[in-house]
């Protein structure tokens, strides 16, 4: 985003004027000449209205006052001395400041987004402009979005400290932000009322991007409820999980629970990543093993001499010759 407007007032003394007007107000404002003109100034240099300019400069007084901190609701509750729940209910216009990318929220899964758990840090970009009092130039967020990203998300839920109901809402909150993507959807039809298999298969998938098999017992530990865990196991183990029967994942290393280890199978690493899946294939080279797609058809010859020899011993062993042989 570009504000061409180099402004023509004191964007930090604006700044000022808001922020002390609204510290410990309770967000309720008593307005004066001062700053009445000082939030104008601001909503037009922002492109914000004014509550959005309120939280915005509640945000930017933070970070100044607590040496560049990020912040959450719990803070913003504390500097306007208001409940926690008076904040979230501006959640639109803090929203709004996220898609400007004035803000970015540390903890969110899905940009533009306010979650049940935020932590909001300011764009240096927008410091910057503010503090140089100049035009406000924010880099434009990615264009396309990647499913590499989306399984960077759900991997690193997966192995949050979260409850797992937490983990399958936001796996599923997730899944629908990306519904237009193929993979999810054959994901999605092959395990259509089963979260946490789907969570489990891509934790697996995430692992994969990281280079490393994945620890059995830890990856059912952060997909499923604890009172599913042996009864998965145990699945596993006897070969009779959905995920093993479809041919998705398949065992590198299989022992005990503690001491397994899977990954995503070479079908499961094609539907995961089309072409890009022979950069994540397994290599026999520098091993006796032979690839079936590395034998080729040859054509046996014969000299018309051995031709004919083994053309002679053919019919020597035909029964009426061998009978004759042996009268």
């Amino acid at each position: 985003m570009e504000n061409f407007q180099k402004p023509n007032f004191d964007v930090l003394k604006a700044i000022s004027v808001l922020a002390k007007k609204l510290e410990k107000s309770h967000l309720k404002i008593k307005r004066t000449n001062e700053f009445n003109n000082a939030e104008e100034k601001l909503k037009k240099y922002f492109d914000t209205t004014s509550s959005g300019t309120w939280m915005l400069c509640g945000i930017l007084s933070y970070y100044f006052e607590h040496h560049g901190s990020t912040c959450n609701f719990n803070d913003l509750s504390d500097f306007f001395d208001c409940p926690v729940m008076s904040v979230i209910a501006y959640k639109k216009d803090i929203e709004d400041l996220l898609a400007k990318r004035y803000i970015v929220n540390n903890k969110s899964l899905i940009e533009d987004e306010v979650e049940i758990h935020n932590d909001f840090d300011i764009s240096k970009s927008l410091i910057r402009s503010v503090i140089h009092n100049d035009k406000i130039i924010i880099e434009q967020k990615k264009a396309e979005r990647s499913i590499l990203d989306l399984i960077r998300k759900v991997g690193d839920l997966c192995d949050s400290s979260e409850e797992m109901f937490e983990k399958t809402f936001q796996t599923e909150a997730i899944e629908y932000k990306y519904c237009d993507f193929d993979f999810i959807k054959k994901v999605k039809l092959l395990f259509p009322d089963d979260i946490n298999t789907r969570l489990f298969f891509y934790g697996c998938c995430n692992d994969l991007l990281k280079g490393y098999a994945s620890s059995l017992q830890s990856t059912i530990e952060c997909s499923y409820d604890e009172s599913d865990r042996f009864q998965i196991a145990e699945s596993f183990m006897e070969g009779n999980h959905p995920l093993l029967k479809m041919d998705l994942v398949e065992f590198v290393d299989k022992s005990n629970l503690t001491e397994s280890t899977i990954e995503i199978t070479a079908k499961a690493k094609e539907m995961f990543l089309g072409e890009n899946a022979k950069l994540f294939m397994k290599s026999a080279k520098g091993t006796d093993i032979i690839q079936p797609d590395t034998i080729k058809q040859k054509e046996l010859f014969y000299s018309l001499e051995n031709e004919s020899e083994i053309n002679r011993l053919t019919n020597a062993l035909k029964d009426e010759n061998l009978f004759n042989i042996q009268t």
